[in-house]
């Protein structure tokens, strides 16, 4: 069911402008562009050149739900299939184990589902306005 819940997302015009701005790359892509980044600093002016590697995993487990859902509307996905996602993610629940006792269920309402392949689809969704925001920046700005 991810699979096609990622799918019929993934058809989404504003996903597509997300995907511009982070294309997936594999570490060893990311280190064979910084080394060319690294050459061309040196070839033209050897100036101070900084680099920043973010792990942007631990975000999955922040990002709350309502918010979730609300950034999906604003890029246009259609309400049914939101509320597919609202479903699978009210079923993510979680009980307590105190005194041998079972305690009653908790839903999360609170990070994205690991190990589903829709996850990544998700995050980029919802981060793509800051995305979109943060490569516009001149990087004067930055420092």
């Amino acid at each position: 069911m991810g699979v096609i819940l990622k799918n019929l997302l993934e058809k989404n015009d504003n996903f597509k402008d997300a995907c511009k701005i982070m294309n997936q790359q594999t570490p060893l892509d990311s280190i064979f562009v910084l080394r060319l980044l690294f050459q061309k600093n040196a070839e033209k002016q050897n100036k101070p050149f900084h680099v920043a590697f973010l792990d942007l995993k631990p975000l999955y487990f922040g990002i709350q739900h309502p918010k979730l859902f609300r950034e999906l509307e604003k890029c246009g996905i259609h309400k049914a299939l939101i509320g597919i996602v609202k479903h699978l993610y009210s079923l993510n629940t979680f009980r307590l184990v105190t005194h041998n006792k079972l305690s009653e269920k908790f839903t999360l309402c609170k990070g994205l589902i690991s190990q589903c392949s829709l996850t990544p689809t998700l995050f980029k969704m919802y981060i793509r306005e800051t995305m979109k925001i943060w490569s516009e920046e001149k990087p004067s700005k930055w420092c």
